[in-house]
C-alpha cells in the first residue's frame, strides 16, 4: 500500500451561508446542438463592405438556461446584428423574436408592447426585461459578494486560469440589472486584494517570508509570483510521488540500498519515510504484501500440502477449529473413564452378589471351598478384563 506524502487540498464549499451566485467559477457544460435547435446566419467580416468575405455562425434558439448561457446568447445575437449590418431597430426586433422561444419570447413582446415604439433604446429595455426574469433579485450584489469572499482558487485550477476566469465573470457584471450607485465591475486594485485571500494560506506565508506585498505590485507580478509557488509545489510533489527506490536522490546517494547505520526494513526509524506496507515486514522501502517473497513461498508450500492431502484430511483441517478439537477430546476422554469405572463397579457388585447367594458363612466347609475359590477367580478375571480395557482406553487417548 502506497503512502501518500501530502494530502490534497479540497475545494472550498460553494456556499458558506450566502445566496448562490448566478455565475460560479465552474464553466457551464457545452450542450450538443441538434438539427432544429439553432439558426444559421451568414455574416460579413466587414459589415460596411459589401464585398468582404462571408462566414457562417450558428446561434441556438433560447429556450432557457443559466445566467451565463443567457449572456453568451446575447453576445451571439449582437454578433449577428453587427455582422448583417442591421441599422434599423425593426430588423433587430424581428431577428430577436425569431431566436427567442416560449416564455422568454412572451416576456420580450410584453415589454415591447408596454414601451410601444420600437427603437434602439426600447429594444435594450426589452432585452433587460428577460435578464431580470432569469436572474434573482439583487443579482449584482450577490455576484460581487461571491467574487470578494467565496471565489477561492480551486486546487485543480492554475493561478493564471483562475485570474482569467475571475476577470471573465467580472466582465459579465455590466450586463446585470443595476443595483445601487457603485460601479458594476470590480477594479483591478480590489481584485489584487481579493486574490491575496483567495490563494492558499501557504502562499500567503511565502509572501510574508519573502516580503512580497501584493498591493504594491501589479496584477501580472502577482500572477508571476504565484506561478513560481505552483512550480515549486509541483516539483516537490513529483519528487515524492515518483516510483522507485532512489527517487529524488543524486547518483552518489544511489550506491547502496540504505545509508550505513540507518534503519532496517520494518523498523520504527524507517516508518517515517517508508512508502510500502507489508503484512509480514511492516512499513518498508522495498515491497508491499503482494510482493513479499516470504509470504509468497509460504503460500506455495501451503497450497502444495493442501493439494496432496486427501479429502478427509482437508475436511478435518478446515472443518474444526483447534480450540474446539482440544475441548471435545478432553470431554470424550473424561466420558470414557466415567463409563469404564461404572462398568468395573457394576461387575464387581454382580460377582459379589452371586457369591453371597451360593455360599453363606454358616454353610462354609471344606467340601465347597473349591467352589468358593472358583467364584473369587471369576471376580479376578472380571477385574483384569476391566483394567485391561482401562489401559487400552488410556493408550488411545
Amino acid at each position: 500500500m502506497k503512502v501518500v506524502i501530502a494530502a490534497q487540498r479540497k475545494d472550498p464549499p460553494k456556499n458558506q451561508g450566502f445566496m448562490r451566485a448566478p455565475i460560479s467559477l465552474e464553466r457551464p457544460t457545452e450542450k450538443e446542438a441538434k438539427d432544429g435547435d439553432f439558426a444559421s446566419f451568414k455574416l460579413r467580416s466587414n459589415p460596411e463592405d459589401a464585398n468582404s468575405p462571408l462566414h457562417e455562425i450558428k446561434v441556438q434558439y433560447w429556450k432557457g438556461g443559466t445566467a451565463e448561457e443567457w449572456f453568451l446568447f446575447q453576445r451571439d445575437l449582437e454578433r449577428v446584428l453587427k455582422g448583417q449590418n442591421v441599422t434599423y431597430a425593426k430588423d433587430a426586433y424581428a431577428i430577436t423574436r425569431g431566436l427567442l422561444k416560449g416564455e422568454f419570447l412572451t416576456r420580450f413582446n410584453v415589454k415591447a408592447a408596454e414601451l410601444k415604439e420600437e427603437n434602439e433604446v426600447n429594444y435594450k429595455q426589452s432585452i433587460n426585461a428577460i435578464t431580470s426574469y432569469i436572474l434573482p433579485k439583487k443579482a449584482l450584489a450577490v455576484q460581487k459578494r461571491y467574487l470578494r469572499r467565496l471565489a477561492r482558487k480551486p486546487p485543480s485550477m492554475s493561478m493564471k486560469a483562475y485570474v482569467a476566469r475571475y476577470k471573465e465573470i467580472n466582465d459579465y457584471l455590466p450586463l446585470f440589472p443595476k443595483y445601487g450607485n457603485s460601479p458594476p465591475c470590480i477594479a483591478e486594485d480590489e481584485m489584487i486584494e481579493n486574490f491575496e485571500f483567495a490563494i492558499p494560506a501557504t502562499w500567503r506565508q511565502a509572501m510574508i517570508l519573502q516580503g512580497f506585498e501584493p498591493i504594491d505590485h501589479s496584477l501580472d507580478e502577482l500572477i508571476e509570483f504565484c506561478e513560481r509557488l505552483e512550480f515549486s509545489e509541483d516539483l516537490v510533489n513529483t519528487t515524492h510521488a515518483g516510483n522507485g527506490k532512489n527517487r529524488g536522490k543524486s547518483d552518489d546517494e544511489k550506491t547502496s540500498k540504505r545509508n550505513r547505520g540507518g534503519p532496517k526494513s520494518g523498523t520504527v526509524g524507517e516508518g517515517a519515510t517508508a512508502e510500502y506496507d507489508c503484512l509480514y515486514h511492516g512499513k518498508n522501502k522495498t515491497h508491499t504484501t503482494d510482493q513479499c517473497k516470504v509470504l509468497i513461498n509460504q503460500a506455495k508450500k501451503m497450497a502444495a500440502a493442501h493439494a496432496n492431502a486427501g479429502p478427509d484430511a482437508k475436511r478435518q483441517k478446515f472443518g474444526n477449529k483447534s480450540w474446539r478439537r482440544d475441548t471435545d477430546a478432553e470431554a470424550e476422554k473424561k466420558k470414557k473413564k466415567e463409563e469404564l469405572h461404572a462398568f468395573i463397579t457394576s461387575s464387581i457388585n454382580q460377582a459379589l452378589e452371586g457369591a453371597s447367594k451360593k455360599h453363606k458363612k454358616s454353610d462354609l466347609d471344606d467340601d465347597n471351598l473349591d467352589n468358593f475359590n472358583y467364584d473369587i477367580k471369576e471376580i479376578e478375571k472380571l477385574n483384569k478384563r476391566a483394567f485391561d480395557k482401562l489401559n487400552l482406553s488410556d493408550d488411545e487417548d
